[in-house]
């Protein structure tokens, strides 16, 4: 997108995150329910670059760049919407989640194809991208504050699991 995107009204930030593939973009997302994308390079301008106005009907509350795919941006709301963007031309891409309870953590694992949800109620859910319904869920106590799939393991690039031995 080139032209610069102006948001409306008055709002607050309510979360951020940085794409592990255009280390340069951060998206903010804020309490009317928009999307904004920033060039954080660019320190001369603190206006977006763009923005995907009230998408949620609610405040955002967890925002997801795919760790595969350069085009795709998920946010998560307290309306209990899950939505899926195409970053580029800010067309919706899917909804996976249509939740009875307000979303409060989202988090997508590195293979880009799953991502799970955590709710108000305690509720973690996990969906696969490619597909419309949850793969599982688990109830915790209390509201979920925050999401995070464990980091992939390193290859340790011999082939075989590394082991160590007594010397």
């Amino acid at each position: 997108p080139a032209a610069t995107w102006a948001p409306q009204g008055s709002y607050a930030y309510t979360r951020y995150h940085t794409s592990t593939l255009e280390p340069h973009l951060t998206a903010v997302g804020t309490s009317d329910g928009s999307l904004l994308l920033y060039d954080i390079t660019d320190h001369k301008k603190s206006v977006p670059f763009f923005g995907l106005s009230r998408r949620h009907q609610g405040p955002i509350t967890g925002i997801a760049f795919s760790p595969t795919n350069p085009k795709l941006l998920a946010s998560a709301s307290s309306d209990g919407t899950l939505k899926f963007f195409d970053k580029t031309s800010g067309n919706t891409i899917d909804q996976l989640a249509s939740l009875n309870t307000g979303i409060t953590a989202l988090t997508m694992h590195s293979d880009g194809v799953c991502c799970a949800v955590g709710t108000e109620t305690g509720e973690i859910i996990l969906y696969d991208l490619r597909q419309s319904i949850p793969l599982a869920s688990m109830n915790v106590q209390g509201s979920v504050a925050s999401l995070q799939f464990a980091p992939p393991p390193k290859n340790n690039n011999k082939g075989t699991p590394s082991s160590t031995s007594p010397a």
